[in-house]
């Protein structure tokens, strides 16, 4: 294995590298917690325990967070419950909309894109076998956007919810949300986004949209940590996942953890200050990478639209070489075949390159590239040059 520090990292749909505001953040929590001088760390104070300073000084640093991430939405801070993750926000919304709306209007159908991310729908089928929903999945066209009259036929006035992705964890397509919400809103539907790799890196906008999931490790803060946005018109009960102590507005029971929270923070304000100028810088440097494997000679394809897409992602599928022989040839660069959650793509590879339509043998000879923040454009294009090199030498067993 390659010693980490020689490493090239290129995958930053699975996780982004924690940011030095982030990692600071949570430092400094820790050490504000020492006792005297060469005193042990114990940030041990309970956010819930509102009976005296030491749970004051954790509750605070919570809500700072949670007023850091709203700013960054233009959103309430009581909008923003937090979660352990965008998994755990995604079930809590889809779960929770339905069993709601079919209570109280009896609203029994979910409609979703072939396309995104698992837990959403493993969520939706969990629903439909458990709880009875109707579930909808439309198809993605072969640019793996969706047709909006697609989705209007598919939601009807029993329909509770529309649950699209922003920016899709492979192929990085930025579907149209502003048109997909007037089109569920225009028969009473709700719509819930899994905003996981948008936050800070799209010009995301959460007015129109009733729910939205997030996840501060796909956005450069510590993994175990996410949220979950409810707009103020739809704040209701959601029957929760996790029963107990009734925190986060009795919509997520458990204790939150206050140094993860001042961690998010720290990322949530990096993302304020530099998001834009980063999303320039990497929409530049993926111009770079495909023009270095354009002058190499590389045989490849972009799978997805290139506009709107995600600065830094790329789906590409290589001609006459598998993408597990590339990832044996590049071992010093970090990139994937597929989604992490779906560890690699499995034996079926990746549902959402089945879901534009590529051919079996594209599918093998896809990976996923993402950019990040901390990348230098000397190595952006001795990844790419290495591609073009491995490529090359052809489809052989190593």
């Amino acid at each position: 294995m390659s010693s980490l520090q020689n490493l090239v990292y290129l995958d930053a749909q699975a996780s982004t590298p924690l940011c030095e505001e982030a990692a600071s953040s949570m430092q400094r929590y820790v050490e504000s917690d020492r006792k005297g001088e060469g005193g042990v760390a114990r940030p041990f104070g309970n956010p819930h325990s509102a009976a005296h300073a030491v749970g004051w000084r954790a509750a605070e640093e919570v809500e700072k967070a949670r007023g850091a991430l709203a700013a960054l939405l233009a959103v309430r801070p009581n909008e923003i419950l937090f979660t352990s993750g965008a998994t755990e926000a995604n079930n809590t919304a889809i779960k929770g909309a339905l069993t709601l709306r079919r209570e109280r209007e009896g609203r029994d159908g979910i409609v979703t894109l072939a396309s995104e991310h698992k837990c959403v729908l493993e969520a939706c089928l969990y629903a439909q076998r458990r709880l009875g929903a109707r579930i909808t999945i439309v198809p993605v066209e072969r640019d793996g956007l969706v047709d909006i009259e697609r989705v209007r036929k598919a939601i009807d006035d029993k329909t509770a919810l529309l649950s699209v992705m922003a920016a899709n964890n492979e192929i990085g397509v930025l579907q149209p949300l502003e048109e997909l919400a007037e089109a569920a809103h225009a028969k009473g539907a709700w719509i819930h986004t899994d905003a996981a790799q948008a936050l800070g890196k799209t010009a995301f906008d959460c007015k129109k949209i009733d729910l939205a999931s997030f996840s501060a490790h796909k956005s450069y803060g510590p993994i175990g940590i996410g949220a979950l946005y409810v707009a103020h018109r739809r704040r209701v009960a959601f029957e929760p996942l996790l029963h107990g102590g009734g925190q986060e507005g009795g919509v997520r029971s458990g204790t939150l953890s206050p140094m993860l929270a001042a961690g998010f923070a720290g990322a949530v304000r990096m993302l304020t200050e530099h998001g834009v100028r980063d999303r320039i810088r990497l929409q530049g440097q993926t111009k770079l990478f495909l023009k270095t494997l354009e002058r190499g000679g590389g045989d490849f394809r972009i799978n997805g639209a290139e506009r709107p897409r995600l600065a830094g992602n790329l789906s590409l599928s290589f001609s006459g070489v598998s993408a597990e022989v590339l990832l044996s040839r590049l071992s010093g660069f970090c990139f994937s075949t597929a989604a992490a959650c779906s560890g690699g793509g499995g034996e079926e590879g990746s549902h959402v390159l089945r879901a534009i339509g590529l051919p079996e043998t594209e599918r093998a000879a896809s990976v996923r590239i993402g950019l990040h923040r901390y990348l230098e454009d000397a190595e952006v294009v001795a990844a790419a040059e290495a591609f073009v090199e491995a490529v090359r030498r052809g489809g052989g067993k190593e």
